[in-house]
């Protein structure tokens, strides 16, 4: 498969996509920075890394132009609640724009590829002791901006 991982120079992103690789995919990733921080640097010769502000729809379009894909993995954004409820919104802007850019992007390039968006059990909120363990039967309620806007990610 072809698979391409957003948020791929964070911490999640590099373990996927070595264990991708290790099965046999093609992988490309994106990152804002476009830059492999030192502890991924040996997947530079083997994976293709785009510099790419997923905020913005010309950016995030041009991940679709010339490439397709089976899949697109999404990882990027703020992923601490603590750097979410300091910057709130800039946690809307990566979390939630960031998503809904993608999604558009992703829609004029003839078949869609598959997407798995990756969110969090903060859209919860705090469960009610009873109501444990939390499964998809559990009421949405986010009670910190972090799982708001992942959340607001999950419906965009």
């Amino acid at each position: 498969m072809r698979i391409l991982v957003t948020g791929i120079t964070g911490f999640v992103g590099g373990h996927l996509a070595e264990h991708l690789l290790d099965r046999g995919d093609e992988v490309a990733g994106c990152s804002r920075t476009g830059r492999w921080p030192n502890e991924l640097r040996h997947l530079s010769d083997r994976i293709e890394l785009i510099p790419c502000d997923l905020t913005q729809i010309v950016p995030a379009r041009s991940l679709f132009d010339q490439r397709q894909y089976d899949a697109v993995i999404h990882l990027a954004g703020i992923a601490s609640p603590r750097a979410c409820a300091a910057a709130p919104a800039e946690a809307e802007r990566q979390n939630v724009r960031a998503t809904s850019v993608l999604v558009d992007a992703m829609r004029p390039h003839g078949q869609p590829p598959r997407l798995l968006l990756v969110s969090s059990s903060y859209v919860y909120g705090t469960p009610d002791p009873k109501r444990l363990p939390i499964g998809t039967d559990s009421p949405i309620k986010p009670d910190t901006i972090y799982g708001k806007t992942k959340w607001e990610a999950e419906t965009s």
